[in-house]
């Protein structure tokens, strides 16, 4: 009889393997974009500011996804983003007969680890630099930007 064991979840396990969180970031990101083309003449600081919460919602993008992929193919030509390795390894460990190796254990905390330092920085973008750039944008009398 066959068993099916499971690596532990997190309450985020959901969210990285779904595109909801790939389309939270991107619609940010396209926000940010469309948002630099108004601020040509805002002070230099708020331009700054933009850019920089752009880039590095990209840097935690190219983490979680691979941004480089048209096709199912591209899989073989580009490093696997976070996403699809953790898809991997809950794939690899749920058709197992026998519960997971020590090895498959260790690489799934150090995956774990690496979606939980993406996701908190994400977070940290959301609450702390995406709010000060609206409070900016706000004092300078333009559109503020909203999560989706």
């Amino acid at each position: 009889q066959k068993t099916a064991y499971e690596i532990p979840k997190r309450d985020w396990s959901s969210d990285v393997c779904s595109s909801d969180l790939v389309n939270r970031l991107r619609s940010i990101k396209k926000q940010l974009e469309a948002l630099s083309h108004r601020l040509s003449l805002a002070p230099k600081a708020l331009r700054s500011q933009a850019t920089s919460l752009q880039l590095s919602l990209a840097a935690i993008e190219a983490n979680l996804v691979d941004v480089k992929r048209e096709s199912p193919r591209d899989v073989l030509r580009h490093p696997a983003g976070l996403d699809d390795t953790l898809v991997d390894l809950i794939n690899v460990v749920a058709i197992a007969d026998e519960a997971p190796t020590h090895q498959a254990r260790q690489v799934s905390d150090e995956i774990m680890a690496r979606v939980e330092s993406e996701l908190s920085k994400l977070r940290a973008c959301e609450t702390h630099d995406l709010a000060a750039l609206n409070a900016a944008l706000r004092s300078a009398g333009l559109q503020v930007l909203g999560l989706p």
